[in-house]
């Protein structure tokens, strides 16, 4: 689980991991294999262990696991806590020195969704891409509106982690990058994984009988993995515990906890807008105007 451990650790950091060896079979043999890679490493950074390279060098974050977070939605329209969850999950990854969040990928939901409030996929798509004009790494990908029909999101993600295997499998390196991928992707050395960012909702509607196929289910858990944003108050770790599908996959579920909870939600935003009330400073200026210029949601253009 930590690959660049055992040939890179100074003489230090060797005598601490056997220090923690003798205390865990003091424990019983099974708890070394208990830990986890991330509870191995908060553990030696509690006890300042500093990891070194052959060359004396400190393990960068190019030595990281390498991860995409892809959200799927109706974005209809995009809110900042959409976006918000990103800057949470990839601020957790670099604070726990796990995993280098190389890209973010919203992913607008078909047309034939049929959900109520959902706008063309024209509109959702461009609302995104103004939200998101000022963001230098979070992109938006157009491939489930393109699609002839409503697309499963385990289809999804693995559609991206498919294309993003052929790239870095392709030697010529002369296929173009779409927009939703890092320009930097080629160069890239090792596997880069796609992981379903998403809120606790999403994690609890697992459970709605008829809502998700199992097979589905334990697909993006395996293969994936999901990262969870969760509000302050919440227990998601007792849903896990309570399913047995998702406690077989823990070790590929990721909580992170958002201290500063938003709720603007985009009902509220639709609500708002048909009654003619103001939503400045709710959403970006460039998507209020634009739901003004195309009188979405029951917007006067006047």
């Amino acid at each position: 689980p930590i690959p660049h451990l055992t040939n890179t650790l100074c003489r230090e950091s060797l005598q601490f991991l056997c220090r923690f060896r003798a205390y865990t079979f003091l424990l019983g043999s099974d708890v070394f294999h208990f830990f986890s890679a991330r509870s191995l490493l908060i553990f030696l950074r509690e006890e300042n262990v500093k990891f070194h390279c052959e060359k004396g060098k400190k393990i960068t974050q190019k030595m990281l696991p390498k991860v995409i977070l892809l959200a799927c939605g109706s974005y209809s329209p995009p809110t900042p806590m959409h976006f918000r969850m990103f800057e949470i999950a990839r601020d957790h990854f670099q604070q726990m020195g796990t995993a280098d969040v190389v890209a973010g990928v919203v992913s607008p939901v078909h047309d034939s969704y049929g959900k109520k409030g959902l706008v063309p996929a024209k509109h959702r798509t461009a609302m995104l891409k103004l939200a998101l004009k000022t963001s230098d790494w979070i992109r938006v990908s157009e491939w489930e509106t393109h699609q002839d029909a409503w697309t499963r999101t385990r289809v999804t993600l693995q559609y991206h982690q498919n294309y993003i295997n052929s790239l870095l499998n392709d030697e010529s390196k002369t296929e173009k990058i779409p927009s939703w991928m890092p320009s930097s992707l080629k160069q890239m050395i090792g596997t880069v994984q796609v992981k379903l960012l998403c809120g606790a909702d999403l994690l609890e509607s697992f459970s709605v009988p008829g809502l998700w196929e199992n097979d589905d289910v334990e697909a993006i858990l395996s293969n994936h993995g999901l990262v969870v944003i969760s509000r302050s108050g919440s227990n998601p770790e007792q849903f896990i515990f309570n399913s047995d599908l998702l406690s077989k996959y823990r070790r590929n579920i990721t909580i992170v906890t958002n201290w500063v909870p938003n709720e603007v939600s985009s009902t509220m935003i639709r609500r708002l807008v048909s009654r003619g009330q103001s939503v400045k400073y709710l959403v970006e200026d460039g998507v209020v105007d634009y739901i003004i210029k195309h009188s979405l949601f029951g917007a006067n253009s006047q």
